[in-house]
């Protein structure tokens, strides 16, 4: 089974959250990133809250990119997507 197969199994995502600062954000996505750790799940931001962490960045990123979220600041954290481990 290759890797982008296994985006199939079970994912854990971030829901989109208000949280009071970007320390507590990142509080909340460690807690996720935990469970989905602690459990083999796939960590991934949810799709519908895909602004996670937009009121942090510049819309586009500044650069023009297709997405306003925490995707700016941190390298993606899985090679799968919300489209291919939701199949």
């Amino acid at each position: 089974m290759g890797p982008r197969q296994r985006c199939a199994s079970r994912p854990t995502r971030l829901r989109r959250r208000r949280a009071q600062g970007l320390g507590s954000s990142l509080h909340v996505a460690a807690v996720f990133l935990g469970h989905a750790l602690q459990y083999e799940r796939i960590f991934l931001w949810d799709p519908r809250g895909a602004h996670v962490g937009q009121e942090y960045v510049d819309p586009g990123c500044g650069r023009g990119e297709p997405y306003s979220n925490w995707d700016c600041l941190f390298e993606p954290l899985s090679i799968c997507s919300a489209e291919n481990a939701t199949r």
